[in-house]
């Protein structure tokens, strides 16, 4: 695997685990989730244990062009929190 591949499927990964467990978007599915099941609950709500699924995802079942669309998503994320600290 090529280093751009590799960062390319890292920060897509990491933009599917922060959708699933820290985005407000998809809170209300989490919190649905955890009252009728208290595993799964948390399951969707630890950012490990997302992130391993997330990233047999981008690796098997994501087309490249929405694998780059991710981690274009999540390095922008990343430059404005980035910035954010520099200005503190």
């Amino acid at each position: 695997m090529q280093p751009t591949n590799l960062v390319i499927d890292v920060l897509a990964t990491r933009r599917i685990t922060r959708l699933l467990v820290e985005d407000e978007i998809t809170r209300p599915l989490r919190e649905k989730i955890g009252r009728y099941h208290a595993k799964a609950g948390y399951l969707v709500t630890c950012p490990y244990c997302v992130s391993v699924w997330a990233g047999g995802v981008v690796a098997f079942l994501l087309p490249r062009k929405v694998r780059i669309a991710l981690a274009l998503s999540e390095g922008a994320i990343l430059v404005g929190t980035a910035s954010g600290l520099i200005e503190e």
